[in-house]
């Protein structure tokens, strides 16, 4: 019983920080299609990865959620996840690349 009680409290955590994380996607979404408070040239490519990964997660979660989900599923949104998240790093690392360059010359 105690595992029961423990794999609850569990996944309230985990239930929280994806809230948490879903509400940061959502103002990172805007903030970087739309300029944010700078006037640089968004960070498209960043964008559009964290979307991607946003998709992956979300859709791993629904196949979770699901009693009966095909394993495909899973691995579809963990490849779709993992894409996404390898984009951001990519993505935001060119651009801090090239913000840098510019700050140095």
């Amino acid at each position: 019983m105690a595992g029961t009680a423990t794999h609850r409290a569990v996944n309230r955590v985990y239930y929280v920080f994806s809230a948490l994380g879903l509400i940061f996607v959502g103002v990172a979404f805007v903030a970087v299609f739309t300029g944010g408070s700078c006037d640089c040239d968004p960070p498209i490519g960043v964008g559009w990865s964290m979307t991607i990964a946003a998709v992956g997660t979300i859709t791993w979660w629904v196949s979770r959620l699901a009693t009966r989900s095909p394993r495909w599923l899973n691995n579809a949104a963990a490849v779709i996840g993992y894409v996404g998240t390898v984009g951001v790093l990519v993505f935001g690392l060119i651009r801090a690349l090239s913000d840098a360059a510019e700050i140095i010359r």
